[in-house]
């Protein structure tokens, strides 16, 4: 009597590449890597497929890191506000801040992404920006004043976490003894470096916003 036959393995059905996948694929490798390191072959890897099979899709890297940039204007676009329309002006300046500062740390290695097209960055997040600068200018801040305002705050975001994602250790701080010394010598210079160890550069990120808002509130206050 034969063997009951076994059943056909059936291989599981492979997702079809698309432009799309490819670019989603990329900015995963982009924020665990940067984008130094991305590469068509990686990308391929990170696929199961051949690098060759990409180029259908997307010519070159370039292009991929270009797809990429659009895949976060999609993001920047999909932001909305989280104030109230009648909230006062500096809360909705803050809350767009933390608004911002949120993707910058959701793609930590992408931020020079965000630096670059500016213009398509803010035009393609009109729907966020807008309220913010309405705000303003009914608060009595000028248009262009507005402007100057939200660019000040997102630049300001933006700087930190560009600076946070490049610099992460000391590689060879200075010792309780040679901070001592400093102190000694220069007092107010080596109590400036004896924070850099009580208050990490990320603890300072909200007093800056305050005190950008503060200088904010007293050009309007001045304005005649």
């Amino acid at each position: 009597m034969g063997q009951p036959a076994q059943p056909a393995v059936v291989a599981p059905r492979r997702e079809p590449l698309d432009r799309r996948r490819i670019l989603e694929a990329a900015l995963r490798l982009i924020d665990e890597h940067g984008v130094a390191e991305l590469s068509m072959r990686r990308l391929g890897a990170e696929l199961g497929v051949q690098a060759m099979s990409l180029y259908r899709h997307l010519p070159n890297k370039q292009a991929v890191v270009e797809g990429v940039r659009d895949l976060i204007f999609e993001e920047l676009a999909r932001l909305r506000p989280t104030t109230p329309p009648d909230e006062p002006w500096d809360a909705g300046l803050l809350a767009m801040a933390q608004a911002f500062r949120g993707i910058c740390r959701r793609h930590p290695h992408a931020l020079a992404l965000f630096a670059t097209d500016v213009d398509r960055a803010y035009a393609a997040s009109s729907s966020f920006y807008e309220p913010v600068l309405d705000s303003l200018v009914r608060a009595g801040f000028d248009e262009g004043d507005a402007a100057e305002a939200v660019r000040i705050v997102i630049r300001y975001v933006l700087s930190s976490e560009l600076l946070t994602a490049a610099v992460t250790t000391m590689r060879n701080p200075l010792g309780p003894g040679e901070i001592g010394d400093l102190e000694r010598d220069r007092p107010l210079t080596g109590r400036l470096v004896r924070t850099l160890t009580e208050r990490p550069p990320g603890t300072l990120e909200q007093p800056g916003l305050e005190l950008i808002v503060a200088g904010l509130r007293t050009r309007l206050a001045g304005t005649p």
